[in-house]
């Protein structure tokens, strides 16, 4: 649909227009539409024999299309379209480009889900950068190409899809008299395909029958799933509650009738169906596949569940035809936003793409390029594809001389966009004199541009951050004329300047790039370690901060000189100005912030549900911000060791001189691991619990199993072999990485807290659990609510079970519990309760909490899944449990036996004061380092 209506509309525009693909059965529907708008077509057989496709596929499809181009009749051809399903069909087509005086334009339309790359196929597209111009139809195609790719995102520009915002509804046409029912109507129009999640559907359908037994669910489409969907239909007996309609060529009539439209799809490029719903104010329920909870907003545009979620998909219908009238809100809302997607808009962006402007010629790695169109929308695709290396300087001259020529006719806004694009892109010395040279033109010949300009560029962060003394020429060129002209505009804007660069937020951001806006290497003497540290927070939130400072202080005792990497959590807490300055009084080490943007905080939100859903990547955390921020941070600081905290970020390695810088992992836990383990929690509850309420009591039979991890656990250890160095937790992620071969050399280095009690203090009958929001942490905060804490109080009445941190936000309303909720100074904490609860049947590594109770000399009671990597040793420092009755008991023992309690706890204390010894790390990190 999206091919042909671009095409008719080329046509309509005065092109030539043929359209060339493979005539064949398969492709008689495609067939039959391309003459139904009257469009030639072209009998070309360019379509890979097998998927996925391979290099000799893509040698065939090179061969066939360059052929064509070769001839009379293909050689009238201007441009090239490439319409990619998905990116791998394509890339022999690509290569064709090379040598064509035809221009090709790639359009990239959904990119399968988990789409992965070889490096063969990656050498396929980065070769045809320089001759092809990359549309992707949705910002999420966009950002999955560029990291299946590894690509920066910015070489692929964006034309949203887009859908007849007048079409109305035929109402000639009656769902009622043509089904024979009374409805109300669920309408899914789509290919009957896996990708679309109908399975999810259909199991999901008995339960809303149980609320709304006159229901119907209609299906529009057909496709290689139609016979397997109506078998499982007969099997749930609900044959007379769905109708499959087949495919429909006016889909709207159907949505539009509809009091429900669902899409409960697994992956989408954009999906048109959903755009039209929105058109047409129809209710949606939908998943967040695909940045469609960006799209519409939830509860106010839209319900949008989770991917492959029955429950949540059969309660968000139910919801949705339960109040009309809210879902009427809806559907108002969704078409008030599909204004955004006017099919008018998207035809005149691909019109764009066809019109000439004047060349730019630009040479990279000494070979010359021209790009025939670097406009406003397209020059920063252009000068991100070519890769410009930032010494070279021949570029800076060609450039400078189209801006000029753009220039003399631009608007202020297009003007000053362009500006800050190209001085992000090229930023020698050599080219800034220049073009600061060219906004002093600017500046001095038209009048109207100066504020639009200086406030666009001159005071944006990519000026600042990455020219060495910008931001001071541009204001000081500024004084200059304003001590000349007394022009009061200018003196406004050299205030506002100043304004801009005195905000506090502004000015945090800055010093964290050192030397007042300056990346000149700092010199050292040191062992500098670049600390590399993801969603971190200072005060700690969790344990994994706490880990981190502890290897912070380790190399700090050593003597090296350390900067960290940080990027804040999503939530923003914990590196606002004041800690980050706190930060540094302490420890004597700098942090260099990288705030999310928006998209890179997106993506790694869906990275973490990935890892949840127990189906991660290696590289699935990779963003194009991230590594550029990187990049500079490594050559301002030029370490010698970088120590990545998480295997899944080792992606950053890439941008060391590994020459010259030794990379150290830290694994925290492995991702295989916590995989493993999530999946046979997820087999057990359904899905991965939020709430105490949603934890199933099965999974405390859990308390000695260990996760067979299998393949997952050899491509972790293949993956761990491309650094340095690994350090792990505790003996058993080492053991693990040992049994799947992993040859890179490790070391255990467990959390060693420092010992912080001198003598044994009893707080009567109070016990603590602490933990952050995650679902090992929720399943053990539903042991103690609702099986351990009822029936003690019940038993002692002044039993106390304190809850500190995050995960107190899951208890339930009537929980008999306290709920401290986070604690900075969780010390204080630990001293006002006499033994701690780690009532968790299994966890994916050292459990950092119970390391610290025991610094405290607090006793644990705890599951041996989570005892034996944590420290835990039965009658010396805690008790050991293997069931949840028995940790019930054991709680109890220490709950009404006051002797035993103090007896454990002077155990406890002995054993601190004993084994944990700073001395151990010290002598650890020194062997990792040097």
């Amino acid at each position: 649909m999206h091919t042909l209506d671009i095409a008719e509309h080329f046509k309509k525009c005065g092109c030539s227009v043929t359209i060339a693909f493979p005539i064949q059965l398969p492709t008689a529907a495609f067939y039959t539409g391309c003459a139904e708008k009257n469009l030639q077509t072209l009998d070309l057989d360019i379509a890979p024999n097998r998927q996925p496709a391979g290099a000799e596929e893509f040698v065939t499809q090179e061969r066939v299309l360059r052929h064509y181009l070769g001839t009379e009749a293909g050689g009238r051809h201007t441009h090239v379209i490439i319409a990619s399903p998905s990116p791998k069909t394509a890339l022999g087509l690509l290569s064709a480009a090379d040598g064509s005086t035809a221009k090709f334009i790639c359009i990239f339309h959904f990119p399968s889900m988990n789409l992965s790359t070889t490096i063969t196929e990656r050498k396929l597209l980065y070769s045809s950068a320089k001759n092809v111009r990359f549309v992707c139809i949705s910002e999420h195609t966009r950002r999955e190409v560029a990291r299946a790719f590894k690509l920066d995102a910015s070489i692929f520009s964006v034309i949203p899809n887009g859908t007849d915002l007048n079409v109305r509804e035929n109402s000639a046409r009656s769902l009622s008299k043509e089904l024979g029912r009374s409805g109300p109507f669920v309408v899914t129009v789509g290919r009957l395909h896996r990708q679309k999640g109908y399975d999810i559907l259909l199991e999901a359908i008995p339960a809303v029958l149980e609320r709304f037994p006159n229901a119907h669910f209609v299906w529009c489409g057909d496709g290689p799933e139609l016979d397997q969907l109506k078998r499982r239909v007969a099997s749930l007996d609900i044959v007379p509650s769905v109708s499959f309609v087949g495919h429909v060529p006016d889909p709207q009539t159907y949505l539009a009738q509809s009091e429900l439209v669902v899409l409960p799809t697994r992956g989408e490029g954009l999906s048109l169906t959903l755009l039209q719903s929105m058109a047409l104010g129809c209710a949606i329920v939908t998943t967040n596949a695909a940045m469609q909870d960006e799209i519409l907003a939830e509860g106010s545009s839209g319900i949008i569940v989770p991917v492959n979620d029955v429950g949540g998909l059969s309660q968000g219908i139910i919801k949705a035809l339960a109040d009309p009238s809210a879902s009427k809100d809806m559907g108002k809302a969704a078409r008030a936003l599909s204004a955004t997607y006017d099919i008018k808009r998207m035809r005149e962006a691909y019109i764009g793409l066809l019109d000439a402007c004047a060349p730019l010629k630009i040479q990279s790695n000494n070979v010359d390029y021209q790009i025939d169109n670097p406009s406003v929308e397209t020059l920063e695709v252009c000068l991100s594809a070519l890769d410009i290396a930032s010494s070279d300087s021949k570029n800076g001259q060609p450039l400078i001389e189209w801006l000029t020529k753009f220039g003399s006719d631009a608007a202020p806004g297009d003007l000053s966009k362009v500006l800050t694009v190209s001085v992000n892109f090229v930023g020698n010395e050599h080219f800034v004199d220049q073009w600061l040279d060219l906004i002093s033109r600017f500046l001095r010949g038209r009048h109207g541009v100066r504020r639009h300009i200086i406030l666009d560029v001159c005071a944006s962060p990519s000026l600042i951050e990455n020219i060495v003394g910008g931001s001071q020429r541009i204001t000081r060129i500024l004084t200059e004329q304003f001590e000349v002209s007394r022009d009061p505009e200018i003196g406004n804007t050299l205030a506002e300047i100043h304004r801009l660069l005195g905000r506090p937020d502004i000015a945090t951001e800055y010093a964290s790039h050192h030397a007042k806006f300056s990346l000149t290497p700092r010199p050292s003497s040191k062992h500098r370690v670049a600390f590399v540290a993801p969603y971190f927070s200072y005060p700690p939130r969790n344990g994994s901060h706490n880990r981190m400072l502890q290897m912070i202080k380790g190399y700090l005792e050593l003597g090296c000189e350390v900067e960290v990497f940080a990027s804040p959590m999503p939530s923003g807490a914990g590196l606002d100005a004041e800690n980050i300055s706190a930060f540094r009084q302490k420890f004597g080490a700098d942090i260099w912030l990288h705030r999310l943007s928006e998209a890179s905080s997106v993506g790694l939100k869906r990275y973490q549900a990935e890892l949840k859903s127990g189906d991660p990547g290696y590289f699935d955390t990779y963003d194009n911000d991230i590594a550029a921020d990187f990049r500079r941070f490594v050559d301002y600081f030029q370490p010698h060791t970088i120590h990545l905290n998480y295997v899944y970020f080792g992606w950053l390695a890439n941008v060391a001189d590994r020459e010259r810088t030794k990379i150290v992992v830290d694994t925290h836990d492995l991702i295989s691991r916590r995989s493993a383990l999530f999946a046979q929690l997820k087999l057990i509850c359904g899905k991965l619990p939020n709430e105490s309420n949603e934890v199933d009591e099965r999974v405390f039979e859990l308390s000695r199993f260990r996760a067979s991890a299998g393949r997952a656990l050899e491509r972790e250890s293949r993956h761990c072999e491309s650094f340095d160095h690994i350090i792990c937790i505790s003996s058993y992620e080492d053991a693990l990485l040992e049994g799947a071969g992993c040859r890179t050399p490790r070391s255990v280095v467990p959390f060693v807290p420092p010992f912080n009690s001198s003598h044994v203090q009893d707080n009567g009958r109070t016990c603590l659990f602490v933990g952050s929001r995650n679902p090992l942490n929720i399943i053990g905060l539903s042991a103690l609510e609702r099986h351990i804490a009822p029936r003690l109080k019940a038993l002692i009445p002044e039993a106390r079970f304190q809850v500190a941190g995050d995960v107190g936000l899951a208890a339930g309303t009537n929980a008999p519990l306290e709920i401290l909720g986070f604690q900075e100074d969780l010390g204080e904490v630990y001293k006002n309760n006499s033994f701690t609860v780690c009532p968790l049947p299994l966890g994916t590594g050292q459990n950092i909490k119970i390391s610290e109770s025991l610094s405290f000399g607090r006793p644990v009671v705890a599951f041996a899944g989570v005892a034996e990597t944590s420290g835990v040793k039965h009658m010396v420092n805690g008790l050991i449990a293997t069931s949840l009755e028995e940790f019930y008991h054991q709680v109890r023992l220490l709950m009404q036996d006051d002797d035993a309690r103090m007896e454990l706890g002077r155990a406890t204390l002995d054993w601190a004061r004993e084994n944990l010894d700073g001395s151990k790390l010290r002598n650890d990190m020194e062997r990792i380092v040097f």
